[in-house]
């Protein structure tokens, strides 16, 4: 800018003002930025060039420091190849004596940049790169302690348990454990995250978990997913069991009890689910499935009622729930009758009565205690 200032003398300020309009539209062209969103500037000639400064937590120069450079979509994959929608230039490099890095000829998008001193400190800055030839100076910034993630990933018992979970942007990967579904992942600079989990051995899509936020020095759990039902299924929603006092008012907890589910067009899109609901699938929040039974599939009319088989109600509580899933072609119908009202927990006979006319009251059981309607429905002989 002095130097800009300086040409004022040399030139009329019609120059002086052109000259600063280009200068601005140049530097408006490139933005880069650390998590604090700061604004870098610049220009140099040639390809995109980035530079900061990154000290230690005493104020010294963090040098030889790793420098790792990635596109922000970028995966690692089991055999160590980029998994990644872009052809973008992926760098490492360290910080030199005075904790400076400097990285050229990088193409425009979006970039995450990792900085660890391989001791437990780092940090992680963000930068996108617009098209034209600039030189970006980072904001400095400081190496903090690393953070932890964990989590579980379960799957169906006749699913395949080996996972691979990697996070976008970072050269890092993990295994879950075949017994549990559990993951690590250590050495985590502070910030927010999108996590990836997926299988090479069957024909699966991955699960994606964003906004994971990683704190300095911290453990973060993200709890239990289900990878089978997530990455076979379009579509799933929470349903809560309010038994609170402002909703149905249990105060102590009910085993093995079927909940009715009622669907209707205001709550839900039967087009999104196969035209017998046959798709439908209802877990536990660790992924385990629930029985359900479908009573009634009207997708003229779009309503449905569906029972299903909650092995532990807990009164008082407005924060339990099940998950719903739909949107699978491929899936079998699994509705059972039996299974949700089993003899077990001492049904007998279970009669909807959901037919019409001369409709066989069929029996829900495995008693098969079927209803035969007699003088026009009025009575019922089994």
């Amino acid at each position: 800018m002095n130097h800009i200032l300086a040409l004022q003398k040399k030139i009329t300020g019609v120059w002086l003002t052109v000259k600063l309009c280009c200068i601005t539209a140049m530097i408006a062209l490139l933005q880069c930025v650390s998590d604090d969103n700061v604004a870098g500037t610049g220009s140099h000639a040639g390809n995109g060039r980035i530079t900061c400064s990154l000290f230690n937590n005493d104020g010294s120069f963090a040098s030889g420091a790793s420098v790792y450079l990635r596109p922000h979509d970028y995966t690692v994959n089991i055999s160590g190849k980029a998994l990644s929608k872009s052809c973008i230039s992926r760098v490492d490099t360290r910080t030199d004596s005075h904790g400076v890095f400097s990285i050229d000829s990088i193409d425009p998008g979006n970039y995450s940049i990792e900085v660890n001193d391989g001791s437990g400190h780092a940090v992680l800055l963000r930068c996108t790169i617009e098209y034209g030839d600039f030189t970006v100076h980072l904001p400095s910034d400081t190496l903090r302690p690393t953070g932890t993630i964990t989590g579980t990933f379960a799957s169906s018992v006749d699913y395949q348990k080996i996972l691979y979970v990697q996070i976008y942007g970072l050269e890092r990967i993990s295994t879950c454990d075949t017994e549990t579904g559990e993951f690590t992942i250590y050495d985590l600079p502070q910030g927010i995250y999108t996590i990836r989990a997926v299988s090479f051995s069957v024909d699966s899509e991955s699960v994606e978990i964003d906004s994971v936020t990683i704190r300095s020095g911290e453990t973060t759990h993200i709890g239990t997913f289900d990878f089978y039902h997530q990455s076979l299924w379009n579509h799933s929603a929470r349903l809560f069991l309010n038994t609170s006092a402002e909703g149905a008012g249990i105060t102590g907890n009910v085993v093995n009890f079927p909940v009715l589910i009622r669907l209707r067009s205001a709550n839900f899109d039967f087009s999104q689910a196969k035209e017998d609901g046959s798709d439908l699938r209802f877990t536990k929040v660790d992924g385990q499935p629930l029985p359900y039974e479908i009573e009634r599939w009207n997708t003229i009319d779009m309503e449905a009622d569906i029972w299903v088989k909650v092995d532990t109600v807990y009164g008082n509580s407005s924060s339990q729930f099940i998950v719903m899933y739909w949107g699978n072609s491929e899936a079998e119908n699994e509705s059972k009758g039996s299974a949700v009202f089993d003899t077990a927990d001492a049904f007998q006979g279970v009669w909807h009565l959901s037919g019409k006319g001369t409709d066989i009251a069929v029996d829900a059981t495995i008693n098969s205690y079927d209803g035969i309607p007699l003088g026009g429905g009025a009575k019922m002989r089994m």
